[in-house]
């Protein structure tokens, strides 16, 4: 999964990077996260990390929300997005 989002920023550019995550994510999610942000720190991505607000604010910079169905399915399936 993080390696599947490197691979497609990679191809984009070195660029800045937003993560977002819903104001009631599950520790699932926010952990996911913190791997993606570290995952995209050492490939030389400035990544910026957002929980809250989903807001998409600014079209220049690559978005990945991460979102999961229900706390009812298994870890693998939580659910990224990516916006540009």
């Amino acid at each position: 999964m993080f390696a599947a989002c490197t691979l497609f920023l990679a191809a984009c550019g070195r660029q800045t990077v937003k993560i977002m995550t819903p104001p009631d994510a599950s520790n699932r999610v926010l952990f996911g996260a913190e791997q993606l942000q570290t995952t995209l720190d050492k490939a030389g991505y400035q990544v910026m990390m957002q929980q809250g607000d989903t807001t998409f604010s600014d079209p220049e910079i690559k978005t990945i929300l991460l979102t999961e169905v229900n706390d009812t399915n298994p870890p693998e399936l939580i659910f990224i997005r990516m916006v540009s």
